[in-house]
């Protein structure tokens, strides 16, 4: 069961699956995420979050869904 998606407190560092479980995101969209140059920091060979790095990466994430984007262009 999915829990219902919380903020994310810029001055923590979460665990990758506490993290997804926090915001919601799966898999597929965290990958991405990293793609597009979030950063996430390990230790040893676990991987945390700052909430910081998401917080501001964000920020810098489009305000319109890709598809609004495609069939404004498109007309």
């Amino acid at each position: 069961m999915q829990s219902e998606p919380r903020a994310i407190d810029r001055n923590k560092a979460y665990p990758l699956a506490e993290f997804a479980r926090q915001t919601g995101l799966n898999k597929a969209s965290l990958r991405s995420a990293r793609r597009a140059g979030l950063a996430v920091r390990y230790v040893g060979n676990k991987p945390f979050l700052l909430g910081s790095d998401w917080l501001d990466w964000l920020a810098t994430r489009p305000t319109t869904a890709p598809s609004a984007a495609r069939t404004a262009t498109a007309d």
